[in-house]
């Protein structure tokens, strides 16, 4: 955010006018008011004649800031810019100093207040309701070196007003509102707006989200839910120990890990295995690279895991025939007994799925629709099938198909059910 001038200056005080000539090329202001240091110029007579005076006010913003060294310098071609000179250099002290954004540099290109920013938990905010105290919040980004999706947390959350906003609409009704400063990416590069013609192709992430809504607040999980387990006394107590070290109990609805879990409690009503007998586990099966994004939410919840590899040969004898073949199967796997526990007391099924009949957590339904989103999001990831097209009709594509496995016919009508109402919100 910029700066606000840290010196008053007063209507007939010209701090360019208090600059001595102290050499053949350097001009300086001397310490006054809460200036730390003095500011210099390095400048010819000639060029500091065009010196503006708000650069030189911005100087002492600089000079008056916690842990810097030296002088507050400014070089040549010393312009206008956030609180910070453009052009201006200064050291600070590594650990009395701060780090100014005006100072590292950064493009001034806004976007309105009103446009979408996408969460990579799928949901989305208008700008103007992103916190900036909410630096764990992870926002998607495009690599412009790999051209892929990405992600990052909140640095900085600036506010600027414009009187010139240009809106963009695409052929496939995306509109746009920023300043013609804001760059697109285009088949020509990075392009400002301002530079834009119609006709021009620009990059759009097709995927919009849904909006946020604040989590209901329940109580899914205290000690008493632990106790209640069929384990010793000991087991409890460490389990107990272990979620409190991971701030996981008691654990709300509205913890800030609870995306992560959403996420991965999915994918187990998938691909997935919980074990909470005699081998306390949580498995996960599919390939290495989605196995990759399941282990980092389990990283960030607080559990450590493990990935392997191993060949397998499978027959399988279904109506149409008998079938033979052979793949590498990949496992994700984590042995710990406190993480198998709390998915199994948030509602994931442990033991053989085919042999229950189970539905989604109760507690899930009463929340907002992108915690619902994450869960089917990672479920279906799992379990749905992947888009072919019908090879009569090559432009056509066959519909998804979710499909479960279960011993008795009626078991599992519940739960596909449920799927079927939880789909029913993202119908517009």
């Amino acid at each position: 955010m910029p700066l606000n001038l840290i010196r008053s200056i007063g209507e007939n005080e010209m701090l360019k006018e208090k600059m001595k000539k102290v050499s053949e090329n350097i001009y300086e202001l001397p310490k006054s008011g809460k200036m730390l240091v003095e500011g210099r110029i390095f400048t010819s007579d000639k060029l500091f004649e065009a010196v503006e005076e708000i650069c030189v006010q911005q100087l002492v913003n600089v000079a008056s800031l916690p842990g810097i060294l030296g002088h507050a310098s400014a070089m040549p071609d010393v312009h206008v810019g956030y609180g910070f000179p453009i052009g201006g250099v200064a050291a600070f002290d590594l650990e009395k100093g701060v780090i100014s954004p005006g100072g590292v540099g950064y493009d001034i290109n806004c976007l309105s207040k009103d446009s979408r920013i996408l969460s990579d938990f799928g949901y989305w905010k208008k700008i103007e309701d992103i916190s900036k105290e909410n630096k764990n919040e992870l926002l998607i980004l495009l690599q412009k070196e790999t051209k892929k999706k990405d992600s990052s947390n909140i640095l900085l959350h600036m506010n600027k007003h414009s009187d010139s906003i240009i809106k963009v609409k695409t052929r496939a009704g995306l509109e746009v509102f920023a300043t013609k400063d804001h760059p697109f990416y285009t088949n020509e590069g990075m392009v400002p707006l301002g530079n834009l013609t119609a006709g021009t192709k620009i990059l759009s992430y097709p995927f919009e989200g849904v909006e946020y809504k604040e989590p209901k607040r329940q109580l899914l999980l205290d000690e008493l839910k632990i106790d209640s387990l069929p384990l010793s006394v000991t087991a409890k107590l460490q389990i107990k120990n272990r979620l409190k070290s991971l701030n996981l109990l008691p654990l709300y609805s509205n913890n800030e890990k609870m995306p992560n879990l959403i996420r991965i409690m999915g994918f187990v009503f998938g691909d997935g295995c919980l074990g909470i007998k005699k081998t306390k586990h949580v498995s996960f099966y599919g390939k290495e690279e989605d196995l990759e994004l399941i282990r980092e939410d389990l990283r960030k919840v607080g559990f450590s895991s493990t990935i392997t590899s191993r060949d397998r040969n499978f027959k399988m004898k279904t109506q149409y025939g008998e079938y033979e073949f052979s793949r590498i199967e990949n496992c994700l796997r984590s042995g710990s007994s406190s993480l198998a526990h709390l998915l199994y007391l948030l509602g994931v099924p442990a033991g053989n799925k085919a042999l229950q009949e189970y539905g989604v957590p109760d507690w899930l339904l009463e929340q907002p629709t992108w915690y619902k989103r994450l869960f089917l999001a990672s479920l279906f990831g799992a379990e749905l099938s992947s888009p072919r097209v019908i090879s009569e009709s090559p432009f056509n594509f066959n519909g998804p198909v979710f499909s479960l496995n279960k011993r008795d016919s009626l078991h599992g009508l519940l739960f596909v059910n449920q799927i079927s109402k939880l789909l029913e919100e993202f119908v517009h």
